[in-house]
Parts: structure tokens; sequence; C-alpha cells
């Protein structure tokens, strides 16, 4: 793992009226799927991706230092086979639990590994974007039902490292329920767009590293920050809302 970027902390987080809100962080991520677990449901494997779990660790470190934001103790280990349906899940709904408990607050998560995009016959467009879990793929509309679980006072921000992450955003199925909470997703790659590893690091995990070591001060800017950087040229980094309340997390302080 490389050592943590030097970054200038976000302003402290709260106002002089109370203390500061909850915040909750997992980073989690799959280098290598269950193949006979693939087969089992029709699906080819995708290939091992060396660079997860260095990744993981990065994201992680860098929110650490720059927004003071701590990878929550719950969920399980958050790289390889523990990364399932089940996991990802469990993870949504006890940040969701938590969050209610205390009266909302702020739940990121980062999560680095392969994307799918396939045919489905219930979509507007025939096709749906899913992760890809070490058992299997966790696709939009169960996204959808986790982040039904968040109350109106949360907000969720989700970095997904992977193909086609923007194309979660596609929540257009009848089934889906609707998220109460502000949500917004920052995507490695489009809805018909890929990303990849770069050494050790994928590029959108060295280039957010970069990003934070000055923090922007919103998400739209942390995204035209990401844009900027050369190393995702090639790349297609998308910032999209996807709830309703959503949109007005593009110029809120960025993981206040």
């Amino acid at each position: 793992m490389r050592p943590p970027l030097p970054a200038s902390p976000l302003p402290p987080q709260g106002t002089p009226q109370g203390p500061p809100r909850p915040r909750i962080f997992r980073a989690f991520g799959v280098g290598a799927v269950d193949a006979a677990a693939y087969a089992a449901q029709g699906l080819a494997a995708p290939p091992a991706l060396p660079c997860v779990e260095a990744s993981v660790a990065h994201v992680a470190a860098c929110l650490a230092g720059a927004a003071g934001l701590t990878d929550a103790p719950f969920g399980g280990r958050p790289v390889g086979p523990w990364v399932t349906h089940t996991f990802v899940a469990e993870l949504f709904s006890a940040a969701a639990a938590r969050l209610r408990a205390l009266g909302g607050g702020l739940f990121v998560a980062y999560f680095c590994g392969h994307g799918l995009r396939r045919w489905h016959p219930a979509a507007l467009d025939e096709t749906v974007e899913a992760l890809c879990l070490h058992d299997g793929l966790f696709d939009d509309l169960a996204l959808s039902r986790s982040l039904a679980e968040f109350s109106a006072s949360d907000d969720v921000v989700l970095l997904v490292d992977a193909c086609y992450a923007a194309g979660l955003a596609a929540l257009d199925r009848a089934a889906a329920p609707k998220a109460a909470a502000a949500v917004l997703l920052l995507g490695a790659a489009s809805e018909v767009g890929a990303t990849r590893c770069e050494g050790e690091l994928s590029v959108f995990a060295g280039a957010l590293g970069r990003a934070l070591r000055s923090p922007p001060q919103t998400y739209a800017a942390l995204a035209e920050a990401l844009h900027a950087d050369v190393a995702l040229r090639n790349e297609s980094v998308e910032l999209v809302a996807l709830s309703e309340a959503g949109a007005r997390l593009l110029e809120a302080p960025a993981f206040a």
C-alpha cells in the first residue's frame, strides 16, 4: 500500500449550535470472483483485477486524511471473498440503521471492482448495470432496495470505481423503490464506459487521491478536478443524482 497522500483537511464539520453530524464511511472491493458461483447463474466470470486491494486501502487513507472519514468497523472484511451480495446488503442496512438511531447523517461508500452491463427485459432501455461481487451481481434494483432503507435526513454518496458505473443511476424498473435520502453517485465510468488498473492502483483511485491533496469544497468541484486529471483523459467520470433529493448535493460541501 502506498503511504497516505499529504492532505489539507477540510474545514471542521458542524456548527457552533451543535456537534458535527454523524458520518459513516466504508471502502470495499472485489478483485477476484467465485467462477463456479457465476457459472451457476449463467454468467462468465470476469478476470481478476490486481489493483483492487491497494485501491481500497489508498482511497480509505486519502479520505481519512482529507475529510476525516474513518472506515467503519462493521460489515466484515473490506476486500476479497467476504464481499458478497449479503455483505453489501447488510452493510447498507447497518449504516442506515445507525444513522436512523442518530437522527440522520452521511454515509459514504467506495467500491472497486468489475462492473457489468447486460440485457434485461424489465428495464426501459433493456439493459441493467451491476457490480460484480464475489458470489454474483449486485444490480441497480438491489442497489435501489438498499438505498430505500435510508431516511430523508440522510445523505448517501457512492464512489463507484467500476466499468459502467454511472449506469447504476438508471433505476428505471417499476419494481425499483424510491430513495427518500439525498443520493449522489460519482462513477469512474459512464453507462457505456470502462475504467482500468494502472500499476498498483486503479486510475480512478489514483486521481481521487490527487484531487484530495487540496480537497475540493463541493462534489461538483471534485468531479471537475477528476475531469481535469490527465490520467483520466480516456475515462468518462460522471457525477449523477440517484434520488430526487440528490441534486441538492451537487453543490453541497464535500463529505460534510
